[in-house]
């Protein structure tokens, strides 16, 4: 991996019929996860945030806003750059 890129979060599992996924953040900046906020997976596959919910610490991402869809995304870390 280039060096440029840091470690913020895994998925967890989904939560609900809508797509939302359980976010574990590794990292101490929170407020990085809000709408429109981009991350990359170790496929370097783009992962957009469509929305955040910061009490239950549930995303959607774009392009994944079902439930099947969001399920191919369980256990991947995702990465944004410094």
């Amino acid at each position: 991996m280039n060096s440029d890129i840091v470690e913020v979060a895994t998925i967890g599992r989904c939560v609900g019929l809508r797509g939302y996924l359980k976010l574990h953040n590794k990292s101490d900046f929170p407020e990085q996860y809000k709408k429109g906020a981009t991350f990359f997976d170790k496929n370097n596959d783009q992962l957009i945030i469509k929305d955040y919910n910061r009490e239950k610490e549930l995303v959607l991402f774009e392009n994944f806003d079902d439930l099947d869809l969001a399920k191919t995304l369980v256990n991947r870390t995702i990465y944004t750059t410094k």
